[in-house]
């Protein structure tokens, strides 16, 4: 993590501006104009801003703020669907097979139901009311956090392979394709006329 030197002096409003428009979009002109600057001055406003010490400090303090907003919020998302994609029958039944109360969940057992509907089976006396909960799809989320960490591919990279093959293996290779696409090694160098 970088080290933020602190700013020899406080930002002015306008300048504090210019840097939280700054960061939105990292256009200086637009975030002048947006600070408050003449469209016509903008141009000149935002390169002095930028010249300024105090507010780089100001810039990097943002940019750190977001960093750590960002990485919260990024843990934040895969713990909900940790919640949802590890989630339990048993956090949610007793072994009698009534409902445990929301009440008595664990919390990530919660966050993983989506509705609640309460039920009466029978009619009159003997009639009985109970729980249903219904799931966020456990396969979604299962999905989502194995895209996030990199544990599925959606295209295959032959690139490195084919890099490490002698020449006469790679022409073979290029042959059996071209083949299979229903034309020949050779008419892959030749160029079609318009």
């Amino acid at each position: 993590m970088a080290k933020l030197v602190a700013p020899t002096r406080a930002l002015t409003d306008y300048e504090k501006a210019f840097v939280v428009e700054y960061v939105k979009d990292f256009d200086p002109r637009k975030a002048a104009i947006r600070a408050g600057a003449n469209p016509e001055a903008a141009a000149r406003h935002s390169k002095n801003m930028l010249a300024r010490p105090a507010v780089k400090v100001g810039i990097d303090a943002a940019l750190e703020d977001r960093k750590v907003t960002s990485e919260i919020e990024v843990k934040r998302v895969l713990e909900e669907l940790a919640s949802i994609g590890f989630s339990d029958v048993a956090d949610y039944h007793r072994p009698d097979g009534s409902a445990i109360p929301l009440d008595e969940m664990p919390p990530a057992a919660r966050r993983a139901i989506v509705g609640v509907e309460i039920k009466t089976r029978g009619q009159g006396r003997d009639a009985v009311e109970y729980t249903v909960y219904k799931l966020a799809p456990k396969l979604d989320a299962l999905r989502d956090m194995g895209k996030y960490l990199g544990l599925f591919k959606d295209q295959l990279d032959v690139n490195h392979t084919l890099k490490e093959l002698p020449d006469d293996q790679l022409d073979r290779l290029i042959d059996e394709y071209a083949a299979e696409a229903g034309f020949s090694h050779a008419d892959l160098g030749k160029e079609t006329a318009h």
